[in-house]
């Protein structure tokens, strides 16, 4: 930091700035500056960071006024003091063969040169000689700064001394006040080479020295070289005329367009600028500043001003650049040129076509990974909010706040690029030759997001396509439709994706065969999800189409058969935020509401079930009137993940006239995303106990295949806890029902919201606003919370179990579950928990103690209705009857052969011998059921004992075709169905 503090000036904004390979951009590279206090720790942390890698490290010898941006404000007009001369002396056999007239062969050369010169020019010893990986940078120290106008005459002086000598520099960062050399200690990438100092003279140079040895030399005026007063009104040839940056232009792409040197030239350069180049002797002073004028104004403009100037007899680095900087975005039009040299512009192939010649080094710069990533998590322009008449003003749709995609999409062929955010961010075909024209495939960004694989659906690719006014949309391409013109040209204009004519059509197809033919090349296929919620191995946790991880990153994902309906449910408005659902949290922070508050608990802790290894159980609301809020809390409380309903589908919501098969396989599908089943009481008998056990089990009921004895892949499963309503209690119709009330109540809170307050105002004043503010959350904030919520529990993971953990011991203890009650337990639990947890994420602020009291009390009421309706074994062996159906083999006639298909589909447990009137239960069989359904099985053999079972042995697949009689015999009850005493 010495020698940093030493040469640039205590006052003012000082920039370091780094330089990295990146393709994607028209120079290769990426520059950023980084506006630091160089006297501080963290620009020397920040350079001890630069010290090896891939990244080369600079500094800006001068201090400016202002501070400038990430991307810009290193300019000369900004600088505001100097403190020190510089030369940039390059070497190295590539430099040397790219240009001999400023460049030495080797090192050891341009040392030597450099040595001699002192001698030559009676210079004074520079106070640090750098060896800057491959050439040499020199610095004379001043003692105290200079003027910006001062440091120019003195580094005038500099350069005279360096052409009368023959010294060869880089004139384009020697002469350059706003210039930028490399920092000491870190490395010169190209090379390996360390940039280090060599030699040292520790006394700083007055200014009076350095008069005393620097001839003096008159400043450029900036008149010198001024436009020809009949070009003084042509001003309208600035960004109106070509409306893009300057970085989208390059002056050695329309040299080499011009293909100066060949016998048989192309006609697509611009000869007024072939001839500055090629006849820099003779060229007069106005055509030659209209050549400046493109030159600077192209981003490899720096170099190129010199290189067209430096043959002319009187050549000054310090005029050229002066000139150069007068004409910084104010590229000369052809109309100009053409007044200029009539005769060079007359058969001009280019004329009535272009404006200006730097149109022909026009570069379609590509996306750099930031412009990348804001594409992918695209947020529409805005659209204009009417308040209409009623509305209330303070019902506001507010920013968004839900987590980025961090991937990086999938690179595009090398023969492709995607166009910068300046450019339109389109699809761009490279040009295969220097002087080639590069062809527009799509006009939008188009990207390959992820590549998916599953057995079911095969490879495909997740895309996005992302237009100007609509959110991103994105769609699954399988790699199968690739070679199907017709069909894949449907399947991208289903999602907006058209050009309109057939070559273009055959340009965009092959544009996307060739990325994705590279594709497995680049990057290993996902493993495409059949549910959402967590993936298999716990690595990831998929809300719609964005994967979660645990590593913290963000991905791009679609459900396997895109989630039908489902997909809809977890579109987010690009209006949601997290502030737009509090709105709504806010409203029912009040006393009394703390039966809704749970539900918010229970539903933001869905992920946390399967994190913990534990099944949650069934969440049912009751209200005996109607309008209280149970369905609306319910709603709200699944609006955390997503929309409860979505046109053409149900969403998160099941609904009562929902089949049973429909409704598991959308709890299969949700896995571990909260989901809310409506009315679920008026379902009735067997059904309704079924669907409680089931709900609970947390999985679907196997089924068979046709024709065949193989099963059906199952993923109907799910670890949450499942929310549902009602205008009845759910246990009491159990109990009702003499339905095994104590082990399916174990299954059950049940939460009587009867007497909720009212948040509508005792004359409804309120009404509009609360209703309006309901509806906001469920539909327009929907998903925002859940966003937010995975994205922090991915970064905390073992600090979240940890806090489920020490809620659940202080749980244990004060709502004092037995071991019966383990549903409870961790539903209760991990409720508590999610309600903390949304707490310190900002989405509600709920008084947690006071949830618990009030939930306790409604456990204590479920308590009383089960000890009023005690298991017995009658009641056991009923259920057992009435759940084991799928277990049961029937053979209706003697000596009849069973084929192999008529088995059951799950585990045999029971023969029913129709002709013997004979039932066998399988002892081992009725053990598990019991020990899986929470019943003591000494009950169950003390209700076979009432029943005068016989115990026996019995093969329970005697005459079933291809099953060796001699197999195994198990232990079995034999029961006389015609209610005889079995002696």
């Amino acid at each position: 930091m010495d020698f940093l503090t030493s040469v640039v000036p205590p006052e003012g904004e000082t920039v370091l700035v780094t330089i990295k390979k990146n393709p994607r951009t028209a120079t290769g590279k990426e520059v950023r500056n980084y506006w630091v206090n160089i006297r501080d720790g963290n620009a020397a942390r920040f350079i001890q960071q630069h010290e090896s890698g891939e990244t080369d490290l600079y500094f800006a010898m001068s201090s400016f006024n202002t501070k400038g941006t990430e991307y810009a404000g290193r300019r000369d007009d900004h600088v505001q003091e100097v403190k020190s001369l510089w030369l940039d002396i390059d070497a190295g056999k590539e430099k040397f063969e790219k240009h001999p007239k400023w460049a030495y062969p080797s090192f050891e050369m341009a040392y030597t040169a450099f040595s001699q010169w002192l001698v030559d020019a009676d210079m004074w010893q520079p106070n640090y000689i750098i060896a800057s990986g491959e050439g040499l940078h020199i610095y004379w120290i001043l003692d105290k700064p200079v003027s910006p106008e001062q440091w120019r005459v003195l580094h005038g002086g500099l350069e005279q001394l360096v052409h009368t000598h023959g010294l060869k520099m880089d004139a384009g960062a020697s002469m350059r006040i706003s210039g930028i050399l490399r920092v000491p200690g870190t490395r010169h990438t190209k090379s390996g080479n360390a940039v280090r100092i060599i030699a040292t003279e520790s006394t700083p140079y007055t200014l009076a020295e350095m008069q005393e040895v620097l001839p003096y030399v008159q400043p450029q005026s900036d008149s010198l070289g001024a436009m020809p007063d009949f070009l003084q009104d042509e001003n309208d040839f600035q960004d109106a005329v070509w409306g893009v940056q300057k970085k989208s232009f390059s002056f050695a792409q329309i040299i080499a367009r011009c293909d100066i040197g060949s016998t048989n030239p192309k006609p697509g350069g611009c000869d007024q600028l072939a001839l500055c180049y090629e006849q820099q002797s003779t060229t007069d002073e106005p055509t030659w500043r209209g050549a400046l004028s493109i030159a600077i104004n192209c981003f490899d403009g720096e170099e190129w001003i010199h290189k067209i100037s430096d043959q002319y007899p009187t050549y000054s680095v310090t005029e050229t650049e002066a000139k150069a900087q007068s004409v910084i975005d104010k590229p000369y039009t052809c109309d100009m040129f053409s007044r200029l040299n009539p005769d060079v512009c007359r058969d001009c192939p280019h004329w009535g076509k272009i404006r200006s010649p730097i149109v022909l080094g026009k570069v379609i710069e590509e996306a750099s990974e930031e412009e990348l990533k804001s594409i992918i998590n695209h947020i529409p322009q805005a659209r204009p909010v009417t308040i209409q008449d009623g509305q209330l003003p303070s019902i506001t749709l507010l920013s968004k706040q839900v987590a980025e995609i961090t991937e990086q999409p999938l690179p595009l062929h090398r023969d492709y690029k995607i166009a910068s955010s300046a450019m339109g961010s389109g699809i761009w075909k490279r040009a295969k030759e220097a002087d080639g024209k590069e062809i527009l495939i799509y006009k939008y960004p188009l990207l390959f997001l992820n590549r998916v694989y599953s057995p079911q659906n095969g490879e495909s690719f997740v895309m996005q396509v992302t237009m100007p006014h609509d959110p991103a949309r994105v769609f699954e391409l399988p790699v199968s439709e690739l070679p199907k013109d017709q069909s894949l040209q449907g399947l991208l204009s289903k999602h907006g994706v058209t050009v309109t004519s057939k070559g273009q059509w055959g340009n965009l197809m092959t544009f996307l065969r060739r990325t994705a033919e590279q594709a497995a090349d680049v990057r290993a296929a996902d493993k495409q999800h059949q549910h959402y919620g967590w993936t298999d191995d716990m690595s990831a946790f998929l809300l719609g189409n964005t994967e979660f991880r645990v590593d913290g990153s963000v991905r791009p994902m679609i459900l396997a058969n895109n989630g039908g309906s489902m997909d809809k449910a977890f579109r987010m408005s690009e209006d949601a935020s997290v502030a737009g659902f509090r709105k709504a949290m806010d409203l029912i922070n009040v006393p009394d509401m703390e039966l809704p508050q749970f539900l918010m608990g229970v539903s933001f802790a869905a992920p946390l079930f399967k994190l913990m290894g534990v099944q949650g159980c069934l969440v049912h609301s009751y209200a005996t009137k109607s309008g209280v809020g149970k369905t609306t809390s319910a709603r709200l409380a699944v609006s955390i993940w997503g929309r409860h309903q979505v046109d053409g589908g149900s969403g998160i919501e099941g609904l009562t006239r929902d089949t049973a098969v429909a409704l598991y396989r959308r709890l299969g599908e949700l896995n571990a995303i909260t989901m809310f089943i409506d009315e679920i009481t008026e379902r009735q008998g067997k059904e309704l106990t079924d669907f409680v056990y089931s709900v609970t089990q947390g999985r679907d009921k196997d089924r068979g295949l046709p024709n065949t004895n193989r099963l059906q892949e199952n993923n109907g499963s799910w670890t949450m806890a499942v929310l549902s309503t009602g205008n009845l209690s759910l246990t009491q119709q159990l109990v009702n029902m003499n339905a095994l009330s104590e082990a399916l109540n174990a299954r059950v809170i049940e939460l009587d919201m009867s007497n909720l307050p009212s948040l509508w105002g005792r004359n409804n004043e309120n009404k509009d606003f609360v209703e309006q503010t309901f509806m906001l959350a469920r539909t327009i904030h929907s998903g925002a919370v859940g966003r937010l919520w995975l994205r922090n529990l991915m970064r905390n993971m073992d600090l979240v179990k940890k806090l489920c953990e020490d809620v659940s011991r202080e749980c244990q203890e004060f709502f004092d579950f037995t071991q019966k009650e383990r549903y409870w337990t961790w539903t209760v639990s991990l409720g508590i928990a999610g309600l903390i947890l949304g707490k310190e994420l900002g989405v509600w602020d709920f008084d947690v103690a006071r949830v618990m009291t009030t939930v306790k009390e409604q456990l204590e009421r479920i308590r009383v209705n089960v000890e009023q309706d005690k298991v017995t074994p009658t009641s056991i062996f009923e259920h057992f009857i009435s759940a084991t159906f799928e277990n049961r083999l029937e053979i209706r006639a003697a000596n009849t052969p069973i084929m192999s298909n008529q088995l059951p589909s799950k585990e045999l447990g029971l023969r029913q011998e129709n002709y013997s009137h004979k039932l066998f239960i399988n002892k081992g069989f009725a053990r598990r059921w019991c020990e899986s359904n929470n019943y003591p099985f000494d009950l169950f053999k003390e209700h076979m004992k009432l029943l005068r079972a016989r115990d026996t042995r019995k093969h329970m697949l005697e005459g079933v075709t291809s099953i060796p009689t001699k197999s195994k015999r198990p232990n079995v009850w034999e029961l006389d169905l015609r209610g005889e005493t079995n002696d």
